[in-house]
């Protein structure tokens, strides 16, 4: 996830998602808010129904904690929320990123594709020039024109060296 992070900020955006998303259930913020609500609703119940002084702080306290529980929990959604941007302006970018390579890839195999067509041509017209090297020979021979076998030719047609010794 993190290695798609353009920039330093971004990164950071990725590691603070990663670390939410690992969170376990209990402790995710929304379940925190909702336990804490629950039960002060229960206080303000149980206050109701026998209101004492020791009742009322521990009612108020809770409803601070649940104050500033949404304070924290509305500060981490706007931090999410910015986050979740910068991380799909990352795969955005990403994305485009992989457009431009998968172009560049497919010209390179139409690319490669026609140098292998040329190289079959070239391989083909090298094996007649040699088939007709052969039958040269062989007619210079017929001919009773003389010629040296034992020399050693550089021939742009042999393609196993290019000393190699001519053979009839």
């Amino acid at each position: 996830m993190s290695n798609l992070a353009r920039t330093p900020e971004s990164y950071a955006a990725w590691q603070r998602i990663k670390r939410s998303q690992a969170l376990p259930h209990h402790e995710q913020p929304w379940v925190m808010l909702e336990k804490t609500s629950m039960e002060l609703d229960l206080l303000g119940a149980d206050m109701e129904e026998s209101p004492t002084l020791e009742k009322i702080e521990n009612f108020l306290k809770r409803g601070l904690e649940l104050s500033e529980m949404t304070e924290q929990s509305l500060a981490q959604s706007f931090q999410s929320a910015r986050d979740q941007e910068l991380c799909k302006a990352d795969i955005r970018a990403a994305k485009e990123v992989n457009r431009r390579l998968e172009a560049e890839n497919l010209q390179l195999i139409e690319y490669v594709r026609k140098k292998a067509i040329v190289v079959a041509q070239k391989r083909a017209l090298l094996e007649r020039m040699q088939q007709q090297y052969a039958e040269n020979e062989r007619l210079i021979v017929s001919l009773g024109i003389p010629f040296r076998r034992d020399i050693y030719v550089e021939s742009p047609l042999d393609v196993s060296s290019p000393f190699a010794p001519i053979t009839v």
